[in-house]
């Protein structure tokens, strides 16, 4: 009977043991979930504010090696994606002959401030874009325009002869400074070694 007695209680130790383990492995999860949905609401309660929202919402265009501007993006159209394409048109203007940057003109659209190159829409400027300089909308689209015009002229500059040659010429130049300078260290280093030697040798 004691036995029996001993092997019931053992049971319920048992069970009492696992009942209190799947129950502090729950809660584990539980307070996991839990901060995990802070974590995610954390930034979206920051609002777009926030710099660490800004970062994953804005992307420079970039042309040549030259940042021109910022823009926004959302989650179906990323920042990073929206100036990438922005940067494409602007180079394809940039090498099409037949274009010129006093082409460049606004509009209004539907959805914010149109740029565009005769008949070709380049980007729209959205109210988000403006925010994020703290300036209004048609301001900023009459920034771009000057600083895409600038973009094509200097692209066209860096591919003429002569800023060629004249890149070339530096090149060369630079090319020629460093190799007399090795050519003088080679020179020099061993009549030092040799002045040091005969120098502090007994």
């Amino acid at each position: 009977m004691n036995r029996s007695l001993q092997g019931l209680g053992a049971l319920a130790l048992r069970e009492s043991l696992r009942r209190l383990l799947a129950a502090c492995v729950t809660a584990l999860l539980l307070g996991g979930a839990v901060t995990a949905a802070l974590a995610q609401s954390g930034p979206a309660a920051a609002g777009p504010s926030g710099k660490g929202a800004e970062a994953l919402r804005v992307a420079p265009v970039v042309v040549d090696g030259r940042t021109l501007f910022r823009v926004v993006g959302i989650s179906l159209y990323p920042a990073a994606t929206r100036s990438a394409e922005i940067a494409e048109r602007i180079r394809k203007l940039a090498e099409d002959p037949g274009f010129s940057p006093d082409q460049l003109r606004l509009q209004e659209v539907d959805d914010g401030t149109g740029i565009f190159a005769g008949e070709q829409q380049v980007l729209v400027v959205l109210d988000a874009d403006a925010s994020i300089e703290g300036v209004r909308r048609q301001v900023l689209a009459s920034a771009f325009v000057r600083t895409m015009k600038e973009a094509v002229r200097a692209h066209r500059e860096e591919r003429t002869a002569g800023y060629l040659i004249q890149s070339g010429l530096y090149t060369a130049a630079i090319t020629a400074i460093f190799a007399l300078i090795l050519w003088a260290l080679r020179w020099l280093m061993p009549r030092t070694v040799n002045f040091l030697r005969a120098r502090y040798q007994p």
